[in-house]
């Protein structure tokens, strides 16, 4: 029975080719691979995604994996590794809006035009003043 298996053990026979061993070792870490992506993003459908990247990952780096190390700080140092990518990536590729009511950082002919009729204004109104 798969599930009475340590992870380690579960990694073993997922590299050597048993199908029933992966998914059940995908079982036992999609929960907390998740809540891991999750604290990362904050969005669940990016976290999603990190979770099945940080799988494939895990999947092509069990061949290289050492059988004297516990298993799963090695394959959540592949989900944080992945995350950080992410989030690194969409962090410089980031943008956002330009607010239209922020002033112009210079003036421009039309904007000094209407300051000086509204400062003509202004004096003709204060020398009518009595």
């Amino acid at each position: 029975m798969a599930f009475a298996q340590t992870d380690e053990e579960l990694a073993a026979a997922s590299r050597a080719g048993d199908e029933i061993a992966y998914s059940a070792l995908v079982q036992r870490l999609l929960r907390p691979a998740f809540a891991v992506a999750w604290e990362f993003t904050g969005d669940p459908d990016e976290a999603e995604d990190i979770v099945q990247e940080a799988f494939h990952r895990m999947v092509r780096a069990l061949v290289g994996y050492d059988e004297t190390r516990r298993f799963r700080p090695w394959f959540f140092s592949i989900l944080r590794n992945v995350a950080r990518n992410r989030v690194a990536r969409a962090n410089r590729w980031r943008f956002e809006e330009i607010d239209d009511t922020l002033p112009d950082a210079v003036e421009g002919p039309l904007q000094a035009l209407e300051r000086q009729e509204i400062w003509e204004r202004i004096e003709t109104g204060v020398d009518s003043l009595p």
